[in-house]
């Protein structure tokens, strides 16, 4: 018996250090040749409390769940699926298989650290076979780098596609806020520290009636999704409401889709900083200004100087977590030459 107790006295002990993490772009996916597999609802389906509450130190059990489908998601190039010429922007593309069936569809995307993920639109049959090519009118940053509880932000676009034949604006305006966070548990990968994401999302719908390019606004609707986004795995749960023609509330109880990743080859750990290639110096009167552009996953830089590159020793001019810097020690100098390193 007491080694039972002094057993659970470490767990929670263990349990209570747990904080709030940050999410980056280095959880998220990214780059060629990363997948995640996941499984999901092939109906409605009714929840059982799978949403809970929000706030600090929550746990989700996402062991089980609905299972009907299985998605797999692959970092692909933006041509993979031959749309690629309509997502200019894109550096690659998420392309979503249904394993069940075969059918498929692309959203086209961009990573940017310190920014976040930009969206520029998608390629579903399913949801239009008349236009299924949609590009968002202007890009948005559907998840920002970085996130931490309590962040909140807004996401908007206009899209264009065909609806009974008639040409159709969809105005897209979505708020988020990251109302949790604590530990979630997912089927056959384990659990581990996420921060929750709750968002609204609202659809204007307007139609080209006459074909005169005069759109008339139709119809309102409302999604509400939720997403888990867990350290080294990205969405690692989403649940989304029905859509409604009210604002859907908080704890809704019919989800459209319910989806649980289950496998990913997503790397853990952070990644090494890319280098700095695109120094710019600009030499003022009695100082020089070196800047760069952020480095991907580059939390600091360690700007150098030497007077002999080739075999002569550097000299630290300073260690700065911005895209610039000053040297004043300039002089009487005839000639220098820098380098700047990036720093995780």
């Amino acid at each position: 018996m007491k080694r039972a107790l002094l057993a659970a006295a470490f767990f929670y002990a263990g349990l209570s250090a747990l904080g709030q993490i940050t999410i980056t772009s280095q959880d998220m996916f990214y780059a060629i040749g990363q997948y995640y597999t996941t499984y999901a609802n092939g109906m409605e389906y009714t929840l059982m409390g799978e949403i809970g509450p929000g706030g600090p130190g929550q746990f989700w059990d996402f062991t089980t769940g609905p299972d009907d489908l299985t998605y797999q998601f692959d970092y692909v190039d933006i041509n993979d699926g031959g749309h690629g010429a309509d997502f200019g922007a894109a550096e690659f593309a998420e392309r979503k298989t249904v394993v069940e069936s075969g059918e498929q569809a692309w959203m086209y995307l961009r990573q940017t650290p310190g920014m976040g993920r930009w969206n520029y639109g998608f390629y579903d049959e399913s949801f239009s076979a008349e236009d299924p090519s949609v590009a968002f009118e202007p890009a948005m940053i559907d998840f920002p780098d970085p996130i931490d509880y309590e962040d909140t932000w807004n996401a908007n676009t206009s899209f264009f596609t065909q609806i009974l034949g008639l040409d159709t604006r969809i105005d897209y305006a979505a708020n988020a806020e990251v109302d949790g966070w604590g530990l979630i548990n997912l089927p056959l990968i384990g659990f581990g520290e996420c921060l929750r994401v709750n968002e609204l999302a609202q659809y204007d719908t307007y139609v080209d009636m006459f074909g005169d390019s005069t759109y008339y606004h139709i119809q309102t609707d409302f999604i509400r999704s939720y997403y888990w986004l867990m350290e080294d795995h990205g969405i690692a749960t989403q649940i989304t409401s029905q859509q409604m023609q009210s604002e859907v509330p908080d704890q809704f109880t019919i989800a459209a889709a319910f989806v649980r990743m289950f496998d990913t080859n997503h790397p853990s750990g952070d990644l090494p900083p890319e280098p700095v290639d695109d120094l710019q110096i600009t030499v003022g009167p009695s100082s020089v200004l070196l800047n760069w552009t952020a480095a991907p996953y580059a939390e600091e830089y360690r700007v150098e100087y030497t007077d002999a590159p080739y075999g002569g020793a550097w000299t630290e001019l300073g260690t700065t977590s911005n895209v610039y810097i000053l040297d004043f020690d300039i002089v009487g100098v005839e000639k220098r030459f820098y380098r700047v390193i990036s720093i995780n």
